[in-house]
């Protein structure tokens, strides 16, 4: 999802306060949206740790072989992990 598809995402939820309310948040929209935050912060957060986990999985067999094609593979596929790993941390910025 790119940034206008997020943006016109997080403006379709009906968030308007209740003025009289008495609990926070005082909407059943405003809940909604919280949960589908949290629900995709979650799961952003969970990727970051595969990445993370396949990044040095990667490097440590690239570290293991002696095998020069496959050392260059590994180092590959733990770099392509990489670029997805700083992807997923842009969506926190």
């Amino acid at each position: 999802m790119n940034v206008t598809e997020r943006f016109l995402h997080y403006v379709s939820f009906e968030t308007t306060s209740d003025e009289d309310g008495t609990t926070s948040p005082t909407t059943q929209g405003q809940r909604v949206f919280g949960e589908a935050l949290t629900k995709e912060l979650t799961a952003i957060e969970e990727q970051l740790g595969q990445e993370q986990i396949l990044i040095q999985k990667f490097k440590m067999y690239a570290g293991m072989t002696q095998d020069q094609q496959l050392k260059a593979c590994c180092e590959q596929i733990a770099s392509k992990h990489e670029i997805h790993k700083n992807k997923l941390l842009n969506l926190l910025a």
